[in-house]
């Protein structure tokens, strides 16, 4: 092959490799934890993701509320967790554990309740956060394990530790567990050494020791869920704790559970080609309605107030925005090109709470526009699940034929006799 041959092909390898032509090797991984939704079951919505699509399943804990007290129990979470699989994880929560019977955990999935493990550019810890100075031989192996994993790693990019409870206590830089989470244990012993060596004192110093080697920490959490949703915190030493949980109380009730931001997961990418892991915290039920065929044009909860009037955001508790919506207002839900080809079914939906008795209405205005912005055809549609000092769901179902429009717009419109507040504003089509 002569030079210029030679310098063409390379010239267009490169070109190739700088638009990312090539395909890369990708895979996702899932983080769920607090699932429970009774003694032997987890969320419904749970049940119903298909999981299938992640390559591994990493539990934060709290599974079912009575995991270990039916062996059946096993089964059903590895038909839908797959919990025996390769670099799957399960920190164990205290539902788990509370009943004794961890045999028959370690019997079925062949795993202990701790260890460390590896695959392609990643190391991992789990931790046992139930273990107690009751049972120094465990607690000690385990702590034993994880500062042998620390001292040693050295071709990983990332260690990633799983945990149940919160423990993060006192860490430089972020809040004490107590105000994101369901527990807050400023005394858990990592080892029978000593009472003083809990998180912060036993375990944070290796995690600094191995952030200074050039290998980015990740702590993730799984006791979650009843109050915020999901954290995202960086150490003054650069560690960054991670956590979500959902919250099975509310899974039920869906006025209630739309009345507040929806329960996340947490999803992992990684670009294996590139060596870069990131993660994004995903609500299950966008989740699950993707999976089902749904496609949104939009969504409004109003956690980003950096997104509307900040006069207008009301903070209820925790991570939990809503809108507030005074009389004789409007909100402008969507306003965007659409090029649907075809009759697609819309789904709209959303929360509502009224602040004091009220007349009046609370509409939704739909307008369909042309290429030239000339209104095609308009739609109203009456907000009627209203209650003072209540929340409730509303929900609208309808077709439109994309044939006709090239543009949708949506306006919620009050004229009621009072403000009211508005969470979970979704529309979305198939």
């Amino acid at each position: 092959m002569n030079n210029k041959k030679f310098y063409l092909i390379l010239s267009i390898l490169l070109v190739l490799l700088s638009k990312n032509v090539f395909p890369q090797n990708h895979e996702q991984y899932l983080f769920v934890g607090h699932t429970y939704r009774g003694p032997y079951l987890i969320d419904t919505r749970l049940e119903e993701l298909d999981t299938d699509i992640f390559k591994y399943i990493w539990l934060g804990g709290d599974i079912c509320s009575d995991t270990f007290l039916d062996y059946q129990s096993l089964d059903y979470l590895q038909q839908h967790l797959n919990i025996c699989g390769e670099h799957n994880y399960w920190s164990l929560g205290n539902h788990d554990a509370r009943n004794g019977n961890i045999d028959w955990y370690s019997d079925f999935t062949e795993k202990k309740t701790y260890y460390a493990d590896y695959f392609p550019n990643i190391s991992a810890f789990v931790f046992d956060t139930n273990l107690s100075p009751g049972d120094c031989e465990n607690l000690d192996n385990q702590y034993r394990q994880f500062v042998n994993l620390c001292d040693t790693i050295s071709q990983s990019s990332y260690l990633l530790l799983f945990f149940h409870w919160g423990l993060w206590y006192d860490v430089p830089g972020i809040p004490q567990p107590g105000h994101y989470c369901h527990s807050s244990l400023k005394y858990w012993n990592a080892n029978c050494d000593s009472v003083n060596n809990n998180f912060v004192n036993a375990v944070y110093p290796h995690l600094i020791e191995v952030q200074n080697k050039g290998i980015e920490v990740i702590c993730i959490m799984g006791d979650m869920g009843a109050s915020y949703k999901s954290i995202d915190y960086v150490s003054d030493h650069g560690i960054r704790f991670l956590g979500c949980g959902l919250y099975n109380h509310r899974t039920e009730n869906i006025n209630e559970r739309y009345a507040e931001n929806n329960d996340r997961v947490l999803v992992f990418d990684h670009n294996i080609d590139a060596d870069i892991l990131t993660y994004e915290y995903q609500d299950l039920d966008s989740l699950l309605h993707v999976q089902k065929g749904w496609t949104y044009l939009t969504k409004h909860e109003f956690s980003n107030s950096d997104s509307y009037d900040s006069a207008n955001i009301v903070n209820e508790y925790a991570d939990n925005y809503v809108y507030l919506l005074s009389p004789d207002d409007s909100l402008e839900v969507l306003n965007k090109e659409i090029n649907f080809q075809e009759t697609v079914e819309i789904s709209f939906t959303l929360a509502v709470e009224a602040q004091e008795e009220f007349d009046g209405f609370l509409s939704a205005e739909f307008s369909y526009l042309d290429s030239n912005n000339n209104i095609v055809n308009e739609e109203s549609y009456p907000i009627e699940n209203i209650l003072y000092n209540e929340w409730q769901y509303n929900y609208y179902g309808f077709n439109v034929n994309g044939n006709n429009f090239t543009r949708m717009q949506c306006v919620l419109k009050s004229d009621l006799s009072t403000p009211v507040k508005l969470n979970n504003i979704i529309l979305m089509y198939k």
